[in-house]
């Protein structure tokens, strides 16, 4: 009897402590990231003298003391989401790493010169770690590493000892996170604002590689405590998170796209979306219905469920019609020969095209409001101009602008020597300089005909430019029962 009842205690015993001991197993789940690391930079005071340092390190010394008081900060699910992804990718790598060396190491006993039992004992025990190594491989990727939710908040060891880097150049964010190893950075400005400060933040998460908060405030000497109080409630409220909002987004239509943010996040609507107190924008799209889009608040604990209803596309039958036959393009799209019906938006700017062997026209138009009122639009069509024309013209129209100057040029230098030759023959009236003023006379003539003429050409070919330019235009009409032109 008292064997059982010994027996019976000694089976209580041992299965007390192996439940403690699963239980204790299960309390001690190793987490990643367990910590996350933030740096304040040095301010920018470029705005203000040297005699102003003082106030500037305190301003420093106060956002330490502050921030140091965090003592966690709360991930939602993007941010979780991508720390997950980085733990699981440095594990990962990690452990190709290792295997990748034990392979070197396996195919370097080869060259070692060992002795036969030695190199199968080193090759056998190299393959056993080899198996382990691949198995805890595919264990990792079948369990990934779980991050910690709720990471102790930490600022860098110089920070705590009032030593602040300088702040990364624009776009060297992340790298300057990597090289620190820290998790975020706080960045800000200083200016003399009339006899006053003006002190502006910003900052920066890996996670978003983006800037996500800032602030500014102006303040004198006397307020400064208040004003970094003022600052610094929002961005503790930032750094060390808090409980995140939820959204909810259905569609109607069910093959609605939504985006949220203007990053997608669904077909028909949404799953639930933790997010960040915020005002976040809403677009939802879907074929023949017109696009939504809206602004939402989403509070923290609260769940926001966005009810999108899209009205449909209302539609207006256009004929199309051409003088001669050959192929219609709507927009890029080709849709057959004319004559034809369309189905189009109301109220939407329209682009027809018509092209054929030896003709092309093209029209825009503004369907009408009314559906229910049949619409026609006719493309005139003409015969393309030579490929090139254009290009033509234009290096036409360019020399005799060019031509224009110089005889201009030429017009100047000649009056200027039949002022000089009049000027000399009046003072001096012999023979010689009468013949040279009357030939400087017909010489400058003769340039202002060829500046006239020039002139004239320039305008001559200015007007056939532009008349090649604007000859492939489209022209914008208003759809009727028939919209007819002069054919070119």
């Amino acid at each position: 009897m008292k064997s059982k009842v010994l027996f019976i205690v000694l089976f209580v015993i041992i299965i007390t402590q192996l439940y403690g001991f699963g239980s204790r197993e299960e309390d001690t789940i190793q987490t990643q990231n367990n910590v996350w690391t933030f740096a304040i930079t040095n301010f920018d005071t470029s705005g203000l003298s040297a005699d102003h340092d003082n106030i500037v390190n305190r301003i420093k010394r106060e956002m330490v003391d502050r921030l140091d008081a965090i003592q966690y900060r709360i991930r939602i699910s993007a941010e979780y989401i991508y720390y997950e992804e980085l733990a699981l990718v440095q594990a990962r790598t990690a452990a190709s790493r290792t295997i990748a060396a034990r392979m070197d190491a396996r195919s370097q006993l080869v060259f070692q010169g060992e002795p036969n039992w030695r190199f199968r004992r080193n090759i056998q025990r190299i393959d056993n770690e080899l198996i382990t190594l691949r198995a805890n491989l595919e264990e990792l990727e079948n369990n990934p590493p779980i991050v910690n939710r709720q990471p102790v908040f930490n600022l860098t060891s110089g920070n705590r000892n009032f030593v602040f880097p300088e702040p990364p150049s624009e776009g060297t964010e992340a790298r300057f996170c990597s090289s620190l190893n820290i998790d975020g950075f706080l960045t800000g400005k200083i200016t003399d604002f009339h006899g006053r400060y003006f002190l502006s933040l910003r900052l920066y998460t890996l996670f978003t590689r983006s800037f996500v908060w800032e602030d500014s405030i102006i303040f004198s000497l006397n307020d400064i405590n208040e004003a970094i109080d003022e600052l610094t409630q929002g961005l503790v409220l930032v750094l060390s998170g808090s409980n995140p909002a939820t959204v909810i987004v259905r569609t109607e239509p069910q093959d609605a796209l939504v985006l949220v943010n203007r990053a997608f996040a669904g077909i028909g609507g949404t799953d639930i979306i933790e997010m960040q107190p915020q005002t976040i924008t809403v677009t939802a799209s879907a074929p023949y219905h017109e696009s939504i889009t809206l602004e939402a608040e989403l509070f923290q604990d609260e769940l926001t469920i966005i009810n999108l209803s899209l009205a449909p596309v209302r539609f207006v039958e256009v004929d199309i019609g051409a003088d001669f036959e050959g192929r219609i393009y709507h927009g890029a799209l080709y849709v057959g020969q004319p004559p034809l019906t369309l189905r189009l938006p109301v109220g939407q700017f329209e682009f027809i095209e018509f092209e054929s062997d030896d003709r092309v026209g093209s029209v825009v138009f503004q369907t009408p409001e009314n559906p229910h009122v049949p619409v026609a639009i006719s493309i005139d069509t003409r015969i393309p101009p030579p490929s090139g024309t254009v290009d033509r013209e234009r290096r036409r129209f360019y020399t005799a602008w060019g031509i224009t100057w110089l005889t201009g040029i030429a017009a100047w230098l000649a009056n200027y020597t039949f002022q000089e030759t009049n000027n000399a023959f009046i003072h001096s009236p012999t023979e010689e300089l009468r013949r040279r003023n009357d030939l400087a006379f017909t010489v400058s003539l003769g340039t202002y005909v060829a500046v006239g003429a020039a002139a004239v050409y320039t305008i001559f070919r200015g007007f056939r430019y532009i008349r090649a330019a604007n000859r492939p235009s489209t022209p914008v009409t208003t759809p009727s029962t028939s919209v007819r032109g002069s054919e070119q």
